[in-house]
């Protein structure tokens, strides 16, 4: 008799590895970011989410933001305890505005092996075809 879990599929081995990169200004971050990225954990059957803060989100240029490092600081304490939750980095070093298109493009070559799934919130999805190269963002996942 053999008993599988209701819960999760088993995966084959040899499969790439499949991440989520949730982008976003974080300001700051919340329990939906987090349900949002579960969600997506489970409904695309996702190994990691990691979670980018944009240094200068390219649509929201108010000066009344809180500072990239101390966003960036929020996004980690909400992550903590979720082995499969990662917070990069990368845009925050980088500094200056934020496009997404770069930011995958990076993310792209480094993990060369995986399947890259992009996640935004609802509130920039409406936005989403006045971004730089939208059809090139989604050409990168």
């Amino acid at each position: 008799m053999t008993i599988r879990s209701p819960i999760r599929r088993s995966r084959p081995l040899s499969r790439a590895r499949r991440v989520g990169i949730f982008g976003g200004s974080f300001e700051p971050p919340h329990i939906g970011h987090l349900i949002v990225a579960q969600a997506a954990l489970d409904q695309l059957e996702l190994d990691s989410v990691m979670f980018v803060p944009a240094f200068t989100p390219p649509h929201k240029l108010q000066n009344d933001r809180s500072p990239a490092g101390a966003r960036l600081a929020m996004v980690k304490l909400a992550v903590k305890g979720n082995a499969r939750f990662s917070v990069s980095d990368f845009e925050v070093r980088r500094k200056g505005i934020s496009f997404t298109v770069d930011t995958l493009r990076h993310f792209k070559s480094r993990f060369e092996n995986s399947e890259l799934f992009f996640l935004i919130g609802g509130d920039s999805l409406s936005q989403f075809f006045t971004w730089k190269e939208p059809e090139e963002i989604l050409n990168q996942t």
